[in-house]
């Protein structure tokens, strides 16, 4: 049954960009009310700073904003024996929904309970123990249909009642007691739910339609030839923080200048999620965390933010959790995963199926020591070992590949089972690739070669037509892209275009910058790459360091510069629009240095940071 009211009348009221005003349906006036936006007293909780995945809460747009270990999100803090209040109008026949999770300073507590308590005035409306068996924290869902008595302006009372602890309420909402499901929205193709599903160091060329010939990934050939396919995609930056950052906030790097070494998103740029929250949407993000995280203020926006370095069946329980809590409104959610990313490990199954023909010998740590063992080596003892172990991980890789290409395929088979796609769309990407050896390099950083820049690109879903566009695209375009899709105005300030109607060619930038390594910049325009430094001066000379024409030489293995007359034609292009790159990022550099900015220190993980291989040198 759904309990939509009639198609405009809807349209008209996820448009709405505060609060979900009235919807008038099923015989009474239901709607959706934010109810972070009404929380009373948004006090700090004094007695548990020592909390390390604590943030005591701030404002936002007029929404209460809190963090609690691996969550952050719309909402609020409530210690043991205390309230948090919320004064709101609840409309008739409606349904509180919301997110919980509890931590508990020094451990946990087993001999005691914690109860959740949710009151409506006086009276009693949730009663749930929460428990404190488990060592790590956990997400629960609650979500109650009101009595139809409680309706009209009212003051919702939480409390929390037990041992010392903490508990956030994440992305708590007012919503129709009655909503339908994913398969009868009624503004159906205006307000289409959309996932944006990046693989974190995802090679273009696993795939076949990127020239892959060894058939890693069939699952995702299938589902690409269902889809629109982007053949010529490039990351904007060669590593995870500014890459990402320009995807989710529709921003070239220089103009965001997030580098994961201490600079962090700036609350004034408005990200992706923010602008489609402001159009009426659920925004979540389900990551790995590490450079992926609230620490560089990738939560904007996002209702619920959703960071751990997980499995790939965790990220699964993660999704299915949020994706379970519709509440009517159309949805935006981003999973990132670091499956692939090193360490590349590789399941049983996949071994015993695929290890000879891939030519897996050794298990990460195993092949990782014999590369630390090419280093003490010299001449042609140290290359020929070098050369085996990097056959060796290239091997590893693939196996991650494999596991994730199964994996992935129950992933989207999930969004199909709950009529996701027939109106929505799955976006598929990566933010970058990952090197092995092509040209003496390994992993990504520092490296603007096409095996690290060149990523996979495609959308699925809804009513779009299956092709290949072989016109230039990028990871800054998917802002205007998925704004294109939702339905939903695209920010003035974005960089890049939607590329649903991209019917020309353009020169593409690609940076490079990584702590001590930057400098160095990539430009495609056709065929045609090159690579320099980035230097304004330099660059109108005609200097390059390399060039080379990918349609001919798409391996990059014949430098053309100095040989040709287009790669300086191609530098002296791009002088003048890296000289203003350049003094753009400086101003942004010296106005965080007098105050005004967000670049701060960023706290670091270091045990999950090694284990992502950055200590290796990635």
């Amino acid at each position: 049954m759904s309990c939509y009211p009639s198609a405009p009348l809807a349209l008209a009221a996820i448009r709405s960009a505060v609060v979900l005003v009235a919807l008038g349906a099923c015989g009474g006036e239901p709607r959706w009310v934010l109810l972070a936006r009404n929380v009373e007293d948004p006090s700090a909780l004094e007695h548990f700073t020592n909390l390390p995945g604590l943030d005591q809460g701030r404002t936002v747009d007029g929404r209460s904003r809190v963090v609690l270990d691996h969550w952050a999100g719309d909402g609020w803090l409530i210690r043991s024996g205390l309230e948090r209040t919320v004064s709101c109008d609840v409309p008739p026949r409606s349904s509180l929904d919301f997110f919980a999770a509890v931590s508990i300073p020094g451990g946990d507590d087993t001999g005691a309970e914690l109860v959740l308590r949710v009151r409506a005035g006086d009276e009693l409306l949730i009663d749930a123990p929460l428990g404190v068996e488990e060592s790590e924290p956990r997400l629960r869902r609650y979500s109650l249909v009101l009595p139809a008595h409680v309706s009209g302006r009212s003051r919702l009372r939480f409390s929390l009642e037990g041992p010392p602890a903490v508990t956030a309420i994440l992305a708590p909402v007012l919503r129709p007691a009655v909503v339908g499901d994913y398969a009868s929205r009624p503004w159906g193709r205006d307000r289409p739910d959309l996932v944006l599903f990046l693989a974190d160091t995802f090679r273009a060329d696993n795939m076949s339609v990127y020239g892959g010939k060894e058939n890693l990934t069939p699952n995702l050939d299938a589902l690409a030839s269902q889809s629109l396919v982007f053949t010529r995609a490039w990351s904007p930056a060669p590593w995870t923080a500014p890459a990402q950052a320009a995807m989710l906030t529709g921003r070239i790097p220089p103009h965001i200048d997030v580098d994961g070494s201490g600079k962090t998103l700036a609350p004034s740029v408005v990200t992706l999620a923010e602008h489609l929250g402001a159009a009426g949407y659920r925004t979540a993000a389900v990551t790995d965390s590490v450079y992926v995280s609230r620490s560089l203020g990738f939560d904007q926006g996002f209702e619920l933010f959703d960071e751990r370095y997980r499995r790939l069946e965790e990220t699964q329980a993660a999704v299915d959790a949020f994706l379970d809590a519709d509440d009517g409104r159309p949805v935006f959610l981003f999973v990132q995963t670091y499956r692939v990313h090193a360490p590349y490990r590789v399941s049983e199954e996949t071994l015993e199926r695929h290890g000879e023909r891939l030519g897996i010998r050794l298990d990460w740590d195993a092949a990782l020591a014999y590369r630390r063992t090419a280093l003490l080596e010299s001449g042609a003892d140290r290359h020929r070992t070098t050369e085996e172990r990097t056959r060796l991980l290239r091997s590893l890789y693939r196996g991650a590949v494999i596991d994730f290409d199964i994996w992935f395929d129950e992933f989207s088979g999930s969004l199909a089972d709950r009529a996701l796609l027939s109106g929505g769309y799955l976006v598929f990407t990566s933010d970058h690739g990952e090197a092995f050896g092509e040209h003496g390099k390994l992993w990504h950083k520092g490296c603007l070669w096409e095996e690290v820049v060149r990523i996979p690109l495609f959308i699925h879903g809804g009513a779009l037509e299956s092709r290949v566009v072989h016109h230039a695209s990028s990871l800054t375009d998917l802002a205007r892209t998925i704004s294109h899709l939702c339905g939903v105005l695209p920010r003035e300030e974005w960089d890049g275009t939607s590329l649903l109607g991209i019917d020309h060619e353009r020169t593409l930038l690609v940076f490079e910058r990584f702590l001590a390594y930057q400098g160095n910049i990539a430009a495609v325009r056709g065929p045609h790459k090159l690579l320099a430094i980035a230097d304004a001066d330099v660059l109108d000379s005609g200097e390059v360091v390399a060039a080379y024409d990918l349609g001919e030489d798409p391996g990059e293995t014949l430098n053309l510069a100095g040989g040709e007359a287009w790669p300086a034609e191609l530098a002296c292009e791009i002088a003048s629009e890296t000289r203003l790159l350049l003094e753009t990022q400086a101003a942004i550099v010296a106005r965080v240095k007098g105050g005004a900015g967000s670049i701060q220190a960023v706290p670091r993980d270091i045990e999950q940071i090694e284990a992502l291989g950055y200590a290796e040198g990635q």
